[in-house]
């Protein structure tokens, strides 16, 4: 079957380099909207690098990148998010003294306002929910386990309504119990469009 959709992201001739090292050169891929995508390579060959620049993290040398069809301005995070990129890295930067529900905010793009905990849980209780994320919102980030908190990074990602989510060498660092999570929460998102 022929998919007519348009690419939920498309690199067209993307090539990075730092200084005389080129780290990508020529990448030309395009990724089906609601299909699950796995780029592979050995350490060093560019995964992390092309990921970076799809979020915006990186300016390439030379090449363009498209979501939904409509080019964007590379080398900037807010205009990636804009397009619906969120990108969860290997390393998560989730600030440890924050609560689930602090962080929760803090990836929000909004008027802001005040907030109490109890309200800020209350807030963002049916989003971590329909993730399948089973948490106490009032828990602190450093006192979670590792499957836990990158449950928490991708709901955060989905915050902004995204369209194409990276998930930087995702298994890297779970159980097998937390990667057999992980594919069935990727399964879920891709089940729900």
């Amino acid at each position: 079957m022929c998919n007519l959709l348009k690419p939920a992201l498309e690199c067209r001739d993307v090539t990075v380099k730092f200084g005389d090292v080129t780290a990508l050169s020529d990448v030309a891929v395009s990724f089906v909207p609601g299909e699950i995508h796995a780029v592979v390579g050995q350490n060093g060959a560019g995964k992390t690098t092309f990921a970076r620049v799809a979020a915006g993290l990186v300016q390439p040398t030379a090449g363009a990148v498209d979501v939904m069809g409509h080019e964007i301005r590379t080398g900037k995070v807010s205009v990636s998010r804009t397009a619906g990129v969120e990108l969860v890295h290997q390393s998560f930067a989730l600030p440890p003294s924050f609560t689930v529900a602090e962080i929760m905010e803090f990836g929000a793009i909004g008027k802001g306002g005040i907030y109490s905990r109890k309200g800020l849980a209350k807030k963002w209780r049916g989003h971590i929910a329909d993730l399948d994320v089973q948490v106490d919102l009032n828990r602190r980030i450093r006192d979670l386990p590792i499957e836990t908190q990158q449950g928490i990074e991708i709901a955060r990602a989905l915050v902004m309504d995204a369209r194409v989510l990276i998930l930087d060498e995702p298994t890297a660092v779970l159980s097998p119990s937390g990667i057999n999570m992980l594919f069935a929460r990727v399964r879920r998102l891709r089940e729900r469009g």
